[in-house]
């Protein structure tokens, strides 16, 4: 179980981190790159998104208060690179 929380936890930070670095370090070549990239974030933004929302509902159906807990204070990563990626498209 708590192997479950840790794996969760490295999924919502590192894929976001990697993204965010990867497109940086490697910039976009034109606007059609560009879009294509931030489209992608959105995508890993979305799957993220859906993937904590899933465990925080089976953990509120088997009424496991610690897992639900985690699961709601995961989506705050999610949150900071739904930022980023609104930040990504305004400049």
């Amino acid at each position: 179980m708590k192997n479950k929380v840790i794996f969760h936890w490295l999924l919502v930070c590192v894929v976001p981190m990697g993204l965010i670095l990867w497109f940086h370090f490697s910039p976009a070549q034109n606007r059609t790159d560009f879009l294509i990239n931030g489209i992608i974030m959105a995508c890993a933004a979305t799957f993220l998104f859906k993937y904590i929302g899933i465990t925080a509902i089976m953990a509120h159906l088997q009424e496991d208060l610690m897992n639900k807990k985690q699961a709601l204070y995961q989506l705050i990563p999610i949150v900071l690179f739904i930022l980023y990626i609104i930040y990504y498209f305004l400049n």
